[in-house]
């Protein structure tokens, strides 16, 4: 059985979704929404968390597939913007954030990380259908490569923070099973309106 929110200690925790792009991170960050979780909703992607990190590499060539160096402005603006929530209750996902985790992940109060992953193949694959619809252009071969480079990132997370592993398959396969899951993580009750999110059972 989920534990229920009792005092301020369980409120206080900032849910950091971590997963690469196309993996199922806006999925998820709606699911805790329904959960009434506090996010940036209808802006899916942290506002704020998205405009530092978009700045935030020294490399103008930056690929999008590896480790990044942050640079010392995008590092005390994150700061602040921590020190402001106060660790307060707050779900965000930007998946640029696996870029610069070695940095960031000290400053964040009260963690609690969300590692979602899909299926290699069809992220490549979404990956893809999303370059095309802005009338560009990306080679199956490289998006695999950029996929299986982010997935390694992933990967040397996991190994460092305690977090709870979601399997996009699995949410769409088991919704409420994983749903519930998810609640009981984060010590929140279960909502059936969560297994509804238009998201689940969405394939791009």
């Amino acid at each position: 059985m989920a534990k229920i929110i009792m005092d301020d200690k369980d409120l206080k925790k900032t849910v950091v979704i971590v997963g690469q792009e196309r993996s199922g991170t806006t999925m998820l960050i709606q699911i805790l929404a329904a959960l009434k979780i506090p996010t940036s909703a209808p802006d899916w992607e942290d506002v704020r968390v998205r405009n530092i990190l978009n700045g935030a590499n020294t490399d103008k060539d930056f690929d999008f597939e590896s480790y990044a160096e942050i640079n010392d402005e995008s590092m005390d603006e994150f700061r602040s913007l921590m020190q402001q929530r106060n660790g307060e209750l707050w779900a965000w996902k930007v998946p640029r954030f696996i870029f610069f985790w070695k940095d960031l992940c000290p400053l964040i109060p009260n963690p609690k990380y969300i590692v979602i992953e899909r299926n290699l193949e069809d992220t490549a694959l979404s990956e893809i259908r999303l370059i095309e619809r802005y009338k560009r252009k990306m080679s199956k071969e490289k998006a695999d490569r950029k996929v299986k480079n982010r997935a390694k990132i992933v990967e040397d997370f996991k190994k460092e923070h305690e977090h709870l592993l979601v399997k996009y398959e699995s949410i769409l396969a088991n919704p409420e099973g994983e749903i519930r899951r998810i609640a009981n993580y984060l010590y929140f009750k279960y909502r059936p309106a969560a297994a509804e999110i238009p998201q689940i059972g969405y394939h791009d």
